[in-house]
C-alpha cells in the first residue's frame, strides 16, 4: 500500500531562485535525456565562465515503489518551449515556476540565467575554477588572516 505524502514537498527550484547568489537554475526530467544533455551542458559553461552559481535540478522517480514516469512525463512543462519566457528575469520565473507547480505541473528547461561574480573572483586568489586553485593552507595565510579578522 503506497499512499505517497500527505506534505506539501520541498521545492528545490524555488530555492534556488531564492537565493540570488545562484545566477543559473535549470530543471530536467531524467525521462528527457536530450534535454538534461543541454541544460547540463549550459550550466558548466556557466560556472567556468565565472559568471557566478549554477543550479541544476534533476526529476527521477523511484521507480521501486511507484513508477512515475508515465505520470511525469505527462505533467512536465518545457518552459524554454514558450517564445515569450524571459530566462534573464528571476521574478518572473519564479512566478512561472511557483504557478506551474500549484497547476500540479512540473518546470523543466533553463528557468533563469543571470550574471555575477563568481566565488573564485570574490574569495580566492584567481579566476581559475576552484577545483584548479591552490587551496593549501601555506598558500592563502594572508587570505585566511583577512577573513578571520571580519569576524573578531
Amino acid at each position: 500500500g503506497y499512499e505517497g505524502t500527505q506534505e506539501t514537498p520541498f521545492e528545490p527550484v524555488l530555492t534556488a531562485l531564492s537565493m540570488r547568489s545562484t545566477t543559473f537554475i535549470a530543471s530536467g526530467f531524467s525521462g528527457n535525456q536530450v534535454q538534461l544533455q543541454m541544460i547540463f551542458r549550459e550550466a558548466l559553461q556557466h560556472a567556468n565562465s565565472l559568471r557566478g552559481m549554477a543550479f541544476v535540478d534533476v526529476l527521477s522517480p523511484c521507480v521501486t515503489y511507484n513508477d512515475t514516469y508515465a505520470e511525469w512525463r505527462k505533467a512536465t512543462v518545457d518552459v524554454n518551449a514558450d517564445a515569450g519566457y524571459d530566462v534573464t528575469n528571476r521574478t518572473k520565473a519564479f512566478q512561472t515556476v511557483l504557478g506551474l507547480l500549484e497547476a500540479g505541473k512540473l518546470p523543466t528547461g533553463i528557468l533563469y540565467r543571470g550574471s555575477g561574480k563568481s566565488y573564485e573572483e570574490m574569495v580566492l586568489q584567481g579566476k581559475e575554477p576552484m577545483a584548479y586553485q591552490n587551496i593549501q593552507p601555506a598558500a592563502n595565510v594572508e587570505m585566511y588572516r583577512k577573513l578571520i579578522s571580519r569576524y573578531k
